[in-house]
C-alpha cells in the first residue's frame, strides 16, 4: 500500500506542476479585463477629476491583484478584505470623508473591496460602483449600489458598471 501511495503522490505532483508551468506561461499583462477596467476609470476622470469609485469583487484574490495593477496607473488607490480587519472603518472614511465626517489627510478615490464594504458603510461620497465580478445572489447587488445611492448621496446620478462573465468560461 505504501508503495501505491507513493506512485499516486508522485503522480499528483506531476499533474500539479504542468498545471502550474501551463498558468505561469500565460502573460499577466495581457488582462483585457483589467484594461477595459481602466478605460472606464479614465473615462469617468476625464468627465468628473475627483470622482470616487468603488470596485467590488467576490474574491479577495482578486481585489489583491486590482489594487496591485490599478496601482501602477492611478493615485489615491486601496483595498479591503476581510483580512483587512480593524482598517475597514478607516479606510471607509478615507474613501468617503463627507459621508463619515473624516478631515484628516489620507485620501482613497478608487476603493476596491470584498463584500466587506457592501453593508453597514456609508459610502456616499462616491458617484460609481462597478462589479467587477457579478454575485450570484442578485441582492448582494443591490446592497453593493446602497453604499453609494443613498440619502446624503452627493452625485445627481449614480453610474453602476458590471462586468459580465465571458460565453467561453461556461465551455
Amino acid at each position: 500500500h505504501i508503495n501505491s501511495l507513493k506512485t499516486d503522490i508522485l503522480s499528483d505532483i506531476y499533474v500539479l506542476e504542468e498545471i502550474k508551468r501551463y498558468l505561469d506561461s500565460i502573460p499577466e499583462d495581457d488582462d483585457k479585463k483589467i484594461e477595459r477596467l481602466r478605460e472606464i476609470i479614465e473615462g469617468i476622470r476625464r468627465e468628473t477629476a475627483d470622482a470616487k469609485v468603488l470596485i467590488f469583487s467576490e474574491y479577495a484574490d482578486t481585489v489583491n491583484h486590482l489594487s496591485k495593477k490599478l496601482k501602477e496607473r492611478f493615485d489615491h488607490v486601496d483595498s479591503v478584505t476581510s483580512e483587512t480587519g480593524e482598517e475597514i472603518p478607516k479606510k471607509a472614511a478615507f474613501f468617503a470623508p463627507v459621508a463619515n465626517n473624516y478631515s484628516g489627510p489620507k485620501r482613497i478615490d478608487i476603493m476596491i473591496a470584498t463584500d466587506v464594504l457592501s453593508e453597514g458603510y456609508n459610502l456616499q461620497d462616491a458617484s460609481i460602483v462597478v462589479n467587477y465580478d457579478l454575485h450570484w445572489n442578485p441582492v448582494r447587488l443591490i446592497q453593493r449600489a446602497g453604499r453609494v445611492d443613498r440619502i446624503g448621496s452627493e452625485a445627481e446620478i449614480i453610474h453602476i458598471k458590471n462586468f459580465l462573465p465571458v460565453d467561453r468560461v461556461e465551455k
